[in-house]
């Protein structure tokens, strides 16, 4: 009996902790909402952190979560990993823009274009650009 207490309760544990569907897509959804309610200057440090290796990534996106009011606390890749996504593609579409070019939006990350050596940007609108990291100076340029 006590072996069968041992055994069910960790799993009981665990699925009460299990988050549903509706839950995870509340979590997603809003983690977009929250993204899309921070400034500019947010997105743009996203974008500062997105060509760097994965180390100095969650470092440099772990500085800036620490600068956003009610960030700390999210706790479940349901919220973080969308929160993040959008922060990036908004972090591209505010450059591109700071930058004079037109970008309505962008649907899905630019991926690197190794011909070019730059991330090949698409807009909803119909744009392309390319954009390319500047290591030594730590800054985005436009690569045309």
């Amino acid at each position: 009996m006590k072996r069968l207490i041992t055994l069910t309760i960790p799993i009981t544990l665990a699925a009460c902790t299990t988050l549903g569907n509706v839950e995870k897509q509340a979590l997603h959804d809003r983690a977009i909402a929250d993204a899309r309610s921070q400034p500019k200057e947010i997105h743009l440090a996203y974008l500062q952190c997105y060509a760097l290796r994965d180390v100095d990534k969650d470092s440099c996106k772990r500085k800036v979560k620490q600068t956003i009011e009610g960030r700390n606390g999210a706790s479940t890749w349901e919220y973080i990993l969308p929160f993040d996504y959008e922060a990036e593609r908004l972090g591209f579409q505010a450059f591109l823009r700071d930058h004079g070019k037109s970008c309505a939006g962008i649907d899905k990350g630019p991926e690197f274009n190794s011909d070019t050596k730059a991330y090949d940007v698409i807009c909803t609108d119909g744009h392309r650009y390319a954009m390319r990291f500047d290591y030594k100076n730590e800054q985005w340029e436009l690569a045309e």
